[in-house]
């Protein structure tokens, strides 16, 4: 989450909790747990991608955070729920 909000994509195993904030080649890219061939692969990937798909994905992570983590609509949704 700290590092999407900094426009940094981010690599993270296709987990609950990872997996409902890094949307696989939109901000991140997401690898198979305990496999480390797809980890490989996806670091291979990563490296191979370009300043600008890299600079997108980033953009793509902190409009994600912003969108979906924004605090107002955070308190608003647990003063929905609490009344």
């Amino acid at each position: 989450l700290e590092a999407l909000s900094m426009e940094i994509p981010v690599l993270a195993s296709n987990v609950p909790g990872c997996n409902d904030l890094v949307i696989d080649e939109f901000n991140g890219l997401l690898f198979e747990p305990k496999n480390f061939e797809d980890l490989f692969h996806k670091i291979s990937k990563f490296s191979d991608l370009s300043d600008s798909k890299i600079i997108n994905m980033g953009i793509n992570g902190r409009k994600f955070v912003v969108d979906k983590y924004d605090l107002d609509k955070l308190f608003k949704h647990y003063e929905s729920v609490l009344q």
